[in-house]
């Protein structure tokens, strides 16, 4: 790839929106042939650890601004929201379908339970029939 051509990949990738599909259609690469063009651009911020200087990998990384600092890897925190959510009371919290996994988590305990229910059940039938024939 020439050096134009790596420097047209960056700037679309990194000054425009588009898709990378699209970017690489454009410069007819292939989306691996894009990211290896794809140079980190600075995060303008210093290492926390080196006092090196941050770098975001790729968009996804700018956008929640999580930076790399490249001389001793370390990655920034994960950013705060710039605004707390608002807090709102919900009368239903308890009506709301738990996630799948805690379905098979509540099925199984569900299993579990009534297999030690049954276990005390007949280990006191067992101890009444060797014990209590009088």
């Amino acid at each position: 790839m020439t050096n134009t051509a790596a420097a047209e990949a960056n700037r679309l990738y990194w000054e425009t929106e588009k898709p990378v599909a699209e970017i690489a259609a454009s410069l007819d690469l292939s989306r691996r042939a894009l990211y290896d063009a794809i140079e980190p651009i600075s995060a303008e911020d210093t290492c926390p650890a080196c006092g090196g200087a941050m770098h975001y990998a790729n968009r996804s990384a700018r956008d929640a601004k999580q930076g790399t600092c490249y001389a001793c890897a370390t990655a920034s925190p994960q950013a705060l929201p710039t605004e707390p959510e608002a807090w709102t009371w919900s009368p239903d919290i308890n009506t709301k379908p738990l996630p799948s996994s805690q379905q098979d988590l509540g099925a199984r305990a569900r299993r579990l339970g009534g297999a030690a229910l049954l276990g005390a059940v007949l280990g006191a039938a067992a101890t009444h029939l060797l014990l209590g024939r009088d």
